[in-house]
């Protein structure tokens, strides 16, 4: 079985403000079966974030980042712009028996 993630880059305003709201979005975010992979800052600008998400569905995880509610979570949690989003599936792994 293929595994399909979502990976998503944004810039926000204050990172815990972000962060803040991100938390309370935790069932949305299992109901719309994204998996919290990583949460990545960027060492240049931690107002820049990636986050990487395992998915269940494209279709689900698009539904979810168009929904109204989300779009109003965004906005308070003072997202700036569109997030960046890709999707990929996950053809090879390494293991390379460090703790991941």
């Amino acid at each position: 079985m293929t595994k399909t993630y979502m990976l998503a880059s944004i810039k926000v305003g204050d990172f815990a403000k972000w962060k803040s709201v991100y938390d309370e979005d935790v069932k949305l975010r299992d109901d719309a079966g994204l998996k919290e992979r990583y949460i990545f800052t960027c060492m240049k600008d931690p107002k820049n974030i990636t986050l990487l998400f395992a998915i269940d569905s494209v279709e689900k995880a698009k539904a979810f980042l168009e929904s109204p509610e989300i779009r109003e979570h965004m906005e308070r949690a003072t997202v700036m712009g569109d997030p960046e989003i890709c999707f990929f599936h996950k053809v090879h792994e390494t293991c390379c028996h460090e703790p991941c």
